[in-house]
């Protein structure tokens, strides 16, 4: 017998807990929340990209949440090495009402650069999105960009990119940069 419980989430790079102060790190494991809101506040949905551009998934996403409510908030985790966040995030700006929150991020694989995975109760993909779709009239939506990533070293700037992929930094190739300041041989890096 099936609970109908709503699942959503992702593959990931690490997982951080946090137990008496002491920030805990860990690889090829598994972080858990179990909420249970009223289940007209939100709505879960699981999207395949197949053959669509990454900007028709937004708005393909953006319609979702529109026809659920008025003014809907979303968290969204999106799988595929190679897929442009920016324009699945335009693709739902241009369908969605102004200033419409969007929270969420890249699902990760360890740093194995192989096959990331979004997941709802409905399946799983590989090349899709995982969102959650909530009504922003009884639930309020606020957050923070944080990566947690503090600046070491020189700022540098992209100087030559295409959707997720970083060609050059500083006007240099960005393997190249990467080896300087790892100090790293090519063939530690990942072949991506």
């Amino acid at each position: 017998a099936s609970l109908n419980i709503p699942v959503f989430g992702c593959t990931t790079g690490g997982e951080i807990l946090s137990c008496s102060g002491t920030p805990t790190v860990s690889d090829q494991s598994a972080v858990c929340c179990f909420i249970d809101p009223d289940p007209s506040l939100f709505s879960v949905m699981l999207f395949e990209k197949g053959a669509l551009l990454e900007d028709e998934l937004g708005r393909q996403i953006g319609r979702w949440g529109v026809t659920l409510f008025d003014e809907p908030g979303f968290i969204i985790v999106i799988a595929g090495l190679t897929n442009n966040v920016e324009a699945i995030v335009r693709g739902m700006e241009e369908i969605c009402p102004p200033n419409t929150p969007v929270f969420g991020g890249i699902a990760a694989d360890d740093w194995e650069f192989r096959e990331t995975v979004v997941y709802t109760h409905q399946g799983s993909s590989t090349n899709g999105a995982a969102v959650i779709a909530f009504d922003r009239k009884k639930v309020s939506m606020d957050g923070l960009a944080s990566s947690g990533w503090t600046g070491v070293g020189v700022d540098m700037v992209i100087t030559s990119s295409e959707n997720n992929t970083v060609y050059t930094i500083n006007d240099r190739p960005a393997t190249q940069v990467i080896r300087e300041y790892l100090n790293v041989e090519e063939d530690a890096l990942v072949r991506v």
